[in-house]
């Protein structure tokens, strides 16, 4: 007797939805319903721009991706410069302390021969612009092997003035 009870709750509940139904259209309808064709156009055009929503939020999230992506590049990159122009200042002032620590020879041929071999530093190292501070690491190379070179210059006057390569080096 259960049973048939239940089953005349069941049909008397479905019955009285679908006269709601027919009478009050979709305002009280049940939570499933059929999609009538009139309604199909709203469902089509709001799935259409939520589509394009989702597609808008795709491409902006890849676009960040992408930017970060460079950001990360553009930043390893002025990290190898960073580390490259620190070894080339360190090279270069290895470069000095070698010039600065080089002695000044009190033979008249070892003599030439330094003020040769500087001579040629300062030729293969000419003086650059002093605004950038690149060039003033460079600059201090050169004025280095200038004073090198004038000390031994001097050296070669006082001890030799009579010899003919003065004139070449002065």
């Amino acid at each position: 007797m259960g049973f048939f009870n239940s089953l005349k709750g069941q049909v008397g509940r479905d019955t009285g939805r679908r006269i709601s139904n027919s009478i009050f259209g979709n305002k009280h309808a049940i939570k499933y319903q059929r999609v009538d064709a009139d309604n199909s156009d709203n469902v089509k055009r709001n799935l259409k721009i939520q589509r394009d929503n989702e597609l808008e939020i795709l491409e902006q999230e890849r676009e960040n991706k992408r930017l970060k992506l460079e950001d990360k590049r553009k930043y390893k990159k002025l990290e190898y410069e960073d580390q490259k122009n620190r070894k080339d200042d360190l090279e270069h002032e290895k470069n000095i302390t070698q010039i600065i620590s080089t002695k000044v020879p009190q033979k008249k041929e070892d003599l030439i021969d330094v003020l040769n071999e500087l001579s040629m530093m300062i030729s293969a190292n000419p003086w650059k612009s002093a605004l950038e501070d690149d060039n003033k690491i460079s600059n201090s190379y050169s004025d280095a092997a200038l004073k090198k070179y004038e000390q031994c210059l001097y050296v070669l006057k006082n001890r030799f003035p009579k010899e003919f390569e003065i004139i070449y080096f002065d």
